[in-house]
């Protein structure tokens, strides 16, 4: 906590102020907040951590992948859709104009978990046309279920909502 001899400050709203740094510098005793720059580099900060862990989790689950399989081609087979899904999303994203903020790399999250998964299905079936056929089949119900289903979300009116149905 502050020391005994600290004296309280008050915390007092601005209104109109439109030059910080002049403020800043008018009155060079006082800690100026502003709550929006805060905001936008917190979750700037966190966009790019996310980032930052969302790479070190393909490493991770190609590793996971590699160790199961123990070939790299059958490990890329099972992690090709999720990175195919992550390029795709984010390249539909930029076309339409969208501003990438913290909900859409939290649903590329999702759509990484959701494309392992269909790879995992590929990875596992046989040579025989019909098993992968019916892998086939199995993972494109799966996406059409998906897709309407978190897609419906992007018509929301909620932001956030709207987001989330946009990524996946």
């Amino acid at each position: 906590g502050p020391p005994a001899s600290a004296t309280p400050i008050p915390v007092l709203p601005i209104a109109g102020a439109r030059d910080l740094h002049t403020l800043a510098a008018a009155v060079p005793s006082a800690t100026l907040v502003a709550p929006a720059h805060y905001g936008v580099e917190l979750f700037r900060a966190i966009r790019f951590r996310t980032i930052g862990a969302s790479l070190v989790g393909f490493v991770v689950i190609f590793g996971l992948l590699l160790a199961r399989y123990r070939s790299a081609r059958t490990a890329v087979i099972a992690l090709g859709p999720a990175l195919l899904a992550c390029v795709a999303t984010l390249v539909v994203l930029a076309a339409t104009g969208a501003a990438i903020g913290i909900l859409h790399v939290m649903a590329l999250l999702l759509v990484v978990s959701l494309g392992v998964d269909f790879g995992i299905f590929l990875a596992e079936a046989n040579a025989s046309a019909a098993e992968v056929a019916r892998s086939l089949v199995s993972i494109i119900t799966a996406s059409i279920s998906t897709i309407l289903s978190f897609g419906l979300l992007a018509l929301s009116h909620s932001p956030g909502l709207a987001a989330l149905g946009l990524t996946m």
